[in-house]
C-alpha cells in the first residue's frame, strides 16, 4: 500500500497541484464574447484531472514498483503517459479560445499552449476554410505572426464587429 501512496503523492506533485492551478487562472480570464469551443463545468475539469492523475499514479507504480521492464516497453510507457498529459493541456485549453472584448484568445496547432493577442495588433484576417458549422480564420499580427482560429459561424460576425470597433475607438 505505501507504494501505491507513493506513487499518487508523486502524480499530485507532477499532474493535479500544475493542472488545479493552471485551471484556475484559466478561469479568471474575462468572460467571453464568443467561445470556439463550449467551456465544460468546472466539476468536468476537475474530473479531467483526477483521470490523468489516476493514469500518472498507474504509471509511475508500473514503472518504479512494478515488474522490470524493458527500455522499449518504459519508453513506450513514458509516450502514452506524456500524450495524457498533453491531450488534457489541450482540452483544457481550447475552452478559453474566442473572442474577448479587448482581445483574442487562440490555441497552438497542438493546442498546449495560449496566446492573447489584442485588436490593435492584428494586422489582417482572412478565411481559410468553412466547414461543418466552423469558420477557420488566418490572423496576421503586426509582428508577422500568423494565427490560425477557429469559430463557430455565429460568432464570426461578432469577431468582425470587435476588429472594426476598436480600429474606429483607436
Amino acid at each position: 500500500m505505501q507504494a501505491w501512496g507513493t506513487s499518487l503523492t508523486f502524480a499530485v506533485l507532477v499532474v493535479t497541484i500544475p493542472f488545479t492551478l493552471y485551471t484556475r487562472m484559466l478561469y479568471q480570464i474575462p468572460r467571453a464574447l464568443a467561445l470556439s469551443h463550449r467551456r465544460w463545468a468546472l466539476p468536468l475539469n476537475y474530473t479531467l484531472i483526477a483521470a490523468v492523475t489516476s493514469y500518472t499514479t498507474y504509471f509511475i507504480h508500473r514503472g518504479y514498483y512494478g515488474d522490470r521492464l524493458s527500455a522499449g516497453q518504459l519508453a513506450g510507457g513514458c509516450l502514452i503517459a506524456a500524450a495524457v498529459f498533453g491531450f488534457a493541456l489541450a482540452l483544457l485549453n481550447r475552452q478559453f479560445c474566442g473572442v474577448y472584448a479587448e482581445f483574442v484568445i487562440t490555441s497552438g496547432k497542438a493546442g498546449f499552449g495560449l496566446r492573447k493577442t489584442r485588436y490593435r495588433n492584428i494586422q489582417d484576417v482572412e478565411t481559410v476554410a468553412e466547414r461543418s458549422g466552423e469558420t477557420e480564420l488566418l490572423i496576421e499580427t503586426v509582428h508577422g505572426l500568423a494565427l490560425t482560429f477557429t469559430l463557430p459561424n455565429r460568432y464570426v460576425s461578432i469577431f468582425f464587429d470587435q476588429i472594426k470597433k476598436k480600429l474606429q475607438d483607436g
